[in-house]
This record gives C-alpha cells, sequence and structure tokens, in this order.
C-alpha cells in the first residue's frame, strides 16, 4: 500500500510539472519518487526470494501461500500484545524433521 502512495504521488507530482510549464523541478521530483519506489519494491522482492531459499534449505515439502491458511490467531492461546487488527501473510506450509508446519508473517496494528 505505501509503495502505491508512492508511485502515485511521483506520478502527480511529475504530472503538475509538466501541465504547469514544464517545471523541471518539479518533474525531477517526482521521477526521484517514482525511481525510490521502484527500489523499495526490489529490495523487498530480492528479500523475499532469499528467504524462500533459506526456508526450502530447512523445510521438506514447501508450499509458499497455500491454499489453507492456519488457523485464525484470535483461535488460538498464542498471547500476543494489545492490537486492534491482525493481519498475516506470507505463508508457509512444510514438513520438518517428519512434522507438518505452517507459519506466517503476522502484522499486529493498534
Amino acid at each position: 500500500m505505501g509503495n502505491r502512495l508512492l508511485s502515485i504521488l511521483g506520478l502527480l507530482i511529475a504530472l503538475v510539472g509538466i501541465v504547469f510549464g514544464g517545471n523541471l523541478v518539479l518533474v525531477i521530483i517526482g521521477y526521484v519518487i517514482l525511481g525510490l519506489e521502484q527500489m523499495i519494491k526490489d529490495k523487498e522482492e530480492s528479500t523475499a526470494s532469499g528467504m524462500d531459499e533459506i526456508i526450502k534449505e530447512f523445510f521438506e515439502d514447501v508450499q509458499f501461500n497455500p491454499n489453507t491458511h492456519m488457523l485464525n490467531v484470535s483461535d488460538t492461546n498464542i498471547l500476543l500484545p494489545k492490537h486492534d487488527y491482525c493481519s498475516g501473510n506470507r505463508y508457509v506450509q512444510g514438513k520438518y524433521k517428519g512434522f507438518s508446519v505452517a507459519f506466517c508473517t503476522i502484522k499486529l496494528t493498534d
């Protein structure tokens, strides 16, 4: 979501620069913001792929983002800090030393 906002902001600044008499400073600022957004996106993708390789090294029969997800966190006895909303992503299922395991990244917001 944040990356998308950076893209929109960069594009809007560049367009305003073009529409208002070709203001080169605004156009450059817009393109710099678009470039930063792309760099952030590339870094996130490379970090995720590196993490995928590490997971594959230690787990067998790995499935990334399987159709079935883990239980809802609120249905478990996991102690979590106070939060208003809980979301998960990067779901992984696999086997570790013969045992079925499932885990994901959990984001808590308050």
